[in-house]
């Protein structure tokens, strides 16, 4: 079967307002089969801003979510690196949160990932 796993790491754990991280999301599947229509999604905080996001497959969006079109296969052993722009817009602990599904796995699975973001006084 396929078994699909996904990590998220932020570039930068500690950001100033105003300034950018990018978000990269791993996405393997550790099954003997393909998965098929690998979905991936990341939505922001209202104290981020989604930029843009670059990977196998395209993506669009605005400042609240990155939505990127289907894989149409994964392999077996294969990993693919998603990557997500954003800015930091208001003080505090940023919670960015990426979805993955597939036709195998049809309700997301969800991660979360944490970016500090302050402001100089």
């Amino acid at each position: 079967a396929a078994e699909i796993v996904h990590t998220v790491k932020d570039l930068d754990e500690v950001i100033e307002v105003g300034s950018e991280t990018t978000y990269e999301v791993r996405v393997l599947n550790k099954g003997t089969k393909a998965a098929t229509n690998v979905r991936v999604a990341a939505q922001m905080p209202p104290g981020m801003a989604a930029l843009h996001g670059e990977g196998p497959t395209r993506a669009a969006g605005d400042a609240t979510q990155i939505v990127f079109e289907p894989l149409a296969r994964l392999n077996p052993q294969e990993e693919v690196i998603y990557k997500v722009q954003a800015q930091g817009k208001a003080p505090g602990d940023q919670i960015v949160r990426v979805q993955v599904s597939s036709d195998e796995w049809p309700s997301p699975v969800t991660r979360e990932e944490s970016t500090r973001v302050y402001q100089d006084r």
